[in-house]
């Protein structure tokens, strides 16, 4: 990326948070189907309840600041859309 001149490093990202918008919208219209399908081959699908949920939030916390020292803050917002929790 540090390659690449300013322009196309800004088209690489919007390109990048094009087909990330394209992969959340894909799985928010098809998770229902896509859970079935995995159930139907035999996986098995383990739901948390939301004090479990809340309880790997806590154990994860942080982990965007460390891999943001990694690969960097505009990395990690592209793919959290800012989201932090």
């Amino acid at each position: 990326m540090d390659k690449l001149s300013p322009e196309d490093q800004a088209l690489v990202k919007e390109c990048a948070a094009e087909a990330l918008d394209w992969g959340n919208e894909y799985l928010a219209d098809n998770e229902a189907v896509i859970i079935q399908k995995l159930k139907d081959g035999g996986t098995d699908i383990t739901e948390l309840t939301e004090e479990q949920k809340a309880e790997f939030q806590k154990a994860c916390a942080g982990i965007y600041d460390d891999y943001a020292k990694s690969v960097g803050q505009d990395v990690i917002d592209l793919f959290t859309g800012g989201y932090k929790n």
